[in-house]
């Protein structure tokens, strides 16, 4: 519309014709957001439109590429209350005189993101489930991004905790046990992390009653390693306590499953037992079921001399023989004066006097169980009288 007092007419007649305002006339909307994009899931946004001066309109908002309207409001705020991903988009408005159907030119759009909140995840940072009665329970808050959170907040069944406010809590069972939920907040922006997803944790009534094995199987024989093991399942969590005979004592304590006795003896003989007792309590389980350790002596190893009858004289040749009680599928080793003999392993052996003289000792070993004998006791192979040289090298005999 072309203004008639730009055409030069009398100004009589421009005084009776009204001024018509074009949109050129009116100011251009400033828009601006707080907090600045991007913002996160859950907080507070303000979008102001600002025209100058700023008395007498109303406002109209736009969203996306769209004509309209999204919100109209007689105030210059447009307000999301808790930012989520479909408040995601570009915006723009314009302000509308509050007399007239006059609007303003739309004021530069501007891009909203918005964003996740940090992840908050519940972990259970000991013992491994499952859990039992007595059990001490520790949980822990991890919070993806930043490392400066100040304050966590902890759920459980949907109730504030407000004595734990660490990142790390400890709960007992079976008083509270429960869901459990987490979430941080910091100074600056983000201030809030996301709430984690429930973590359940709850407990077996009944502790489970463990297993006691004997390996090698009973009867065992002197001298031999022994394993008793005490499994509980599920197996983690688990130190073991060991006992002996109807003593309600403690014989024995470990962190592992396995009590070694090292080298049976008669002593080791007995009834044993186990429990379990949890690592973050001092909660047991029931005994398990005893068993008697027999321990039976090893068969037993003789050296006898088999000829010729004593006493023995320097040259002559004499034949020992290593018996051993029970079994006939011995491999035989054989000792002289404490030093293994290799060349000599069958079950008679002979030597020459004097050089071979000395204490013998021999043992067997097989390969089905029992896999060795004892050692025999020793048996001394010494002889009578001396050689004296004369001359031309010649040596005599002579009995003292």
């Amino acid at each position: 519309v072309t203004d008639p007092c730009s055409l030069g007419l009398k100004k009589l007649l421009c005084f009776f014709l009204p001024h018509v305002v074009t949109s050129a006339d009116l100011p251009t909307p400033a828009l601006t957001v707080d907090p600045q994009s991007p913002v996160f899931t859950g907080e507070k946004v303000t979008l102001k439109c600002e025209v100058k001066p700023s008395s007498g309109w109303r406002y109209k908002w736009y969203k996306e590429q769209s004509s309209n309207v999204v919100f109209q409001s007689e105030g210059n705020t447009f307000i999301i209350r808790a930012a989520s991903g479909s408040d995601e988009g570009r915006y723009w408005c314009r302000g509308e005189r509050e007399h007239s159907n006059t609007n303003t030119s739309t004021s530069r759009d501007v891009y909203l993101y918005v964003k996740d909140l940090p992840n908050a995840t519940v972990t259970v940072e000991s013992p491994v489930e499952p859990f039992y009665p007595g059990d001490t329970v520790t949980l822990r808050c991890d919070i993806t991004q930043y490392t400066d959170w100040e304050y966590y907040y902890w759920y459980r069944d949907n109730t504030h905790i407000p004595s734990n406010t660490s990142k790390t809590i400890t709960i007992s069972l079976p008083t509270e046990s429960g869901q459990y939920v987490c979430s941080g907040r910091r100074k600056t922006r983000p201030q809030n992390s996301s709430s984690s997803q429930a973590v359940t944790v709850s407990y077996q009534a009944e502790l489970p009653t463990p297993a006691l094995t004997v390996d090698p199987q009973n009867p065992v024989f002197t001298g031999e390693k022994v394993t008793l093991k005490c499994e509980v399942k599920p197996s983690s969590g688990w130190r073991y306590k060991w006992y002996k005979e109807q003593s309600s004592n403690v014989d024995f304590q470990s962190e592992g499953n396995t009590f070694i006795i090292t080298a049976a003896s008669g002593s080791d003989e007995d009834r044993y037992w186990c429990r379990g007792e949890r690592e973050h309590s001092n909660t047991n389980t029931p005994t398990s079921r005893d068993v008697y350790l027999y321990v039976k002596d090893l068969p037993k190893a003789t050296v006898t001399v088999e000829s010729p009858e004593e006493p023995f004289y320097p040259g002559d040749t004499v034949t020992l023989r290593c018996y051993i009680t029970q079994y006939t599928d011995w491999e035989y080793y054989w000792y002289r004066d404490n030093t293994r003999i290799p060349s000599k392993t069958s079950k008679t052996i002979t030597i020459s006097l004097p050089t071979e003289s000395g204490q013998y000792v021999c043992s067997g070993q097989r390969k089905t169980f029992p896999p060795y004998s004892a050692s025999s006791q020793a048996v001394t192979v010494s002889y009578q009288g001396k050689y004296i040289k004369i001359w031309h090298g010649i040596s005599c005999f002579c009995l003292w």
